[in-house]
């Protein structure tokens, strides 16, 4: 429980200076607020009542009218149904929707036209931007297995089997790596580096040397780009990734079959091949980094690009375990290769050894033919809008992509369906004369799989209207993925909102409560806490550029399964991922998919319509709280930074840590007990909320990556996917520095100053008149 703290009592103990500052602060925020802020006068009812606030003594701090609110909140859930968002999934997975592809464009003019019909203002921003298809039918991408005659022993599957009429299709588009330099190579040195992990290749380091080898190994862990570019800088000439049953159809001693696996049940069968990516180090447009892909923007070249290791630059091919098991059984009787002294390497592939590899027997080599071409192709966000009533410029944003490697029906579709579902309950609200206090953006993202670049394009080219005008986006990619328990990502300013949402929305199983019952059961089982547990946000979605570059508050929430990403969702980027594995296995009533859009729909209302912006900000120092101890216990780092006499700075992150908790507990005070019928007041207080998080922005990014400003929150350097708390100390740490490394230990001295900077200013932005001091 928070202590709350009365502000006449903190008046009482300032000085006589600082009772002068105030007053001169509040006539000041009075006049200022009064030129800066016009009245807007609603015909509706119920949005007159945002121009006439009710006292502070009314029941709810963020929005007083309770009734009313209860009211709007409730013809919002009972109009979310199941069938509409089953009929659309039906519709929209019905082909293969690829990026830059027809028939993503037509997904993109039927959802257009939908909200044309309800009466939304719409907009279609197209880029310009450079993509990456496979070779054709005739010109497939392969690996094989050659004899000493140069014979192909074995070619790998260039398609999946069809094993669902959902498959029946002639665009299916074969397993391929996005951005794989095309290309032939060949080797007869193939080490197998379980999931080429940067832990993996120092496990071996100085054991074997990779140059000029192809490289196997399995997907899971971490980003595909991340294992791809290891192996490049360890010399290796090609990579084989497979998808092995041990991660994607546990136990595999049953279900590593076709009998046992999709379309029998969830699990991935043998012939499923993920695609991807293989984009690193940015977001967005390769050829356009930092600015937006226009007609007028200059463009680098794709040589450039390749060469600086954000596009790989060597072959890759993709491949189900039915393949990966040829090519695996090659290193089992390579001698002096066992991998039995290294813990976690093995797989479940009947047969397979895993054996680390070599120099292969019998004259034999592995060759891997990739013709991937990349394209400048046209992309398309859309946009579906409803103004605001009383403050048209501050924007609540809900998005996903809806562009996908095949059918997509988990990923994306699973959140596109949520999100017009969203956007129908509020058109049919709008009909009854409501409409919300800010503007709220329905956000559809094109070209996400291929590296965020839909999302990263309109944030880089609206990064100063975004800045000042956004309160928060809300993304939704793939919010279905297995109906087990619930999850949620996001800002510390968004933990609350989280929490009072899911405490309002019914569970879908009807005898479990509300989802906060669930989530808190099943967090207290693992962890014994107190509230259920928020992840920071990552970067493996759209939420990405407006939390990491521009400083938005992000939020996103899914239901997943209890153990790993991979046995929760083993059919991700296959072309098993159809409408009737989302029927059959994960949501057959569709009352999860219910769950979610009815949770979205709650803060998007409450973010819309609240007088006061719903964020707590005292639960942003407890995330900082966190996150340091977390620091503290990595004994390893802090051994190396007190070696380096650097325990002062340290202290100093500790102590404006501690000063930036104290000033948000008076700030959450404050606004407890702020005068709605105040407009200037409550329009001030709003702005401080809602440019908190820019706050711990640095305009020249974190180490080794400036396009990534937020220096709390942002991905790993060595794993896209993953979020990381201090990502450039931590990441300044990562590799051994030598005693006498000045310029190493200066990088690390350099993030430590800009966490306790960002801090600093963060806990100066909450300052006020009001808090005896302006700054």
């Amino acid at each position: 429980m928070t202590t709350q703290i009365p502000l006449l009592s903190i008046f009482h103990h300032l000085s006589t200076q600082s009772k002068l500052e105030l007053s001169i602060g509040l006539l000041l925020g009075g006049l200022i607020g009064h030129f800066a802020t016009k009245p807007t006068t609603v015909g509706s009812s119920s949005s007159a009542n945002h121009n006439r606030p009710p006292s502070p003594s009314q029941p709810n701090q963020h929005n007083p009218d309770a009734q009313q609110t209860t009211k709007h909140r409730q013809l919002l859930f009972d109009w979310t149904s199941t069938v509409e968002l089953e009929t659309t999934l039906r519709n929209l997975s019905s082909k293969p929707h690829l990026a830059g592809s027809a028939e993503n464009r037509a997904i993109a003019d039927l959802v257009e036209e939908r909200w044309k019909g309800y009466g939304f203002r719409t907009q279609r921003d197209i880029y310009n931007v450079l993509l990456s298809y496979p070779g054709d039918k005739s010109n497939r991408n392969k690996a094989e297995i050659l004899a000493s005659n140069r014979s192909a022993i074995y070619t790998c599957q260039t398609e999946e089997k069809i094993l669902d009429p959902d498959q029946e299709t002639a665009k299916v588009i074969p397993p391929f790596n996005a951005y794989a330099k095309s290309g032939t190579v060949e080797s007869s040195k193939v080490f197998y580096l379980n999931y080429c992990t940067d832990r993996d290749f120092k496990q071996v380091q100085g054991r074997i040397s990779m140059n000029g080898s192809i490289i196997i190994c399995r997907y899971g862990k971490i980003f595909r780009g991340n294992k791809v570019r290891l192996a490049e800088q360890h010399g290796a000439v090609g990579v084989i990734i497979y998808n092995d049953p041990y991660d994607y159809a546990p136990p595999s001693e049953t279900n590593a079959t076709y009998e046992g696996t999709y379309p029998h049940t969830r699990f991935l069968p043998p012939s499923g091949a993920q695609r991807g990516s293989m984009m690193t180090g940015y977001n967005g447009d390769p050829l356009t980094p930092g600015f937006p892909s226009k007609n007028y923007t200059i463009r680098r070249t794709v040589g450039e690009v390749r060469e600086e290791g954000v596009l790989r630059r060597i072959p890759t091919q993709p491949m189900g375990y039915e393949d990966g098991k040829e090519f695996l059984l090659l290193l089992n009787d390579i001698p002096d290769s066992t991998t039995d002294t290294l813990v976690g390497w093995k797989g479940s592939i009947e047969g397979v050894k895993y054996r680390l590899g070599g120099q292969l027997q019998g004259g034999r080599t592995v060759r891997i033919t990739n013709n991937n071409k990349e394209e400048r192709r046209d992309i398309a966000n859309l946009f579906g809008i409803i103004e605001g009533a009383v403050e048209p410029d501050r924007y609540v944003l809900l998005g996903n992509h809806y562009d996908a490697w095949m059918f997509g029906a988990t990923d994306a579709l699973s959140g596109t369906i949520s999100v017009l579902e969203t956007s129908r309950v509020f058109s049919k609200l709008l009909q009854t004369g409501w409409r919300p206090r800010r503007t709220i953006i329905f956000c559809l993202w094109d070209a996400e799989e291929y590296s965020l670049i839909g999302s990263n394009e309109f944030v880089e080219e609206l990064r100063s209207v975004l800045q000042h005008r956004t309160v928060a986006y809300i993304n939704l990619d793939s919010p279905v993925l297995l109906p087990e328990v619930f999850r949620a990502d996001g800002s510390p300013l968004l933990h609350n909102l989280l929490y009072e949402t899911a405490k309002l929305v019914p569970h879908p199983n009807s005898t479990s409560g509300s989802v906060y019952d669930v989530w808190l059961k099943e967090e207290k089982m693992v962890a014994g806490v107190d509230r259920p547990r928020v992840h920071d946000a990552d970067a493996g979605s759209d939420d990405a550029g407006f939390c990491h570059y521009l400083g938005i508050p992000t939020a996103d929430i899914m239901f997943v399964g209890k153990g790993n990403y991979e046995s929760g969702f083993p059919l991700y980027h296959t072309t098993y991922a159809t409408f009737n594995n989302v029927k059959k296995f994960l949501d057959p009533d569709f009352m999860y998919h219910q769950a979610v859009s009815r949770f979205v729909t709650e803060m998007m209302r409450s973010l819309a319509d609240s007088i006061i912006i719903p964020f707590i900000t005292q639960d942003y120092a407890i995330r900082l709280q966190e996150v340091y101890r977390k620091l503290l216990e990595n004994t390893e780092i802090i051994n190396r930074l007190s070696a380096q006499n650097l325990q002062d700075s340290l202290e100093n992150l500790k102590k404006a840590i501690d000063k930036f908790e104290f000033t948000a507990l008076l700030f959450d005070q404050q606004v407890k007990s702020v005068d709605y019928s105040n407009l200037y007041e409550v329009r001030k207080l709003n702005d401080q909320l809602m440019y908190l998080e820019r706050s711990f922005l640095f305009p020249l990014g974190i180490l080794k990556r400036s396009n990534l400003k937020h220096v709390i929150f942002a991905p790993s350097l060595h794993n896209a996917y993953s979020g990381t708390a201090f990502p450039g100390i931590v990441d300044s740490l990562y590799s051994d520095i030598a005693a006498d490394d000045t310029e190493g230990w200066n990088q690390v001295k350099n993030e430590l100053t800009k966490a306790i900077y960002v801090i600093e200013s963060a806990t100066k932005s909450l300052h006020s008149a009001a808090l005896g001091s302006l700054w």
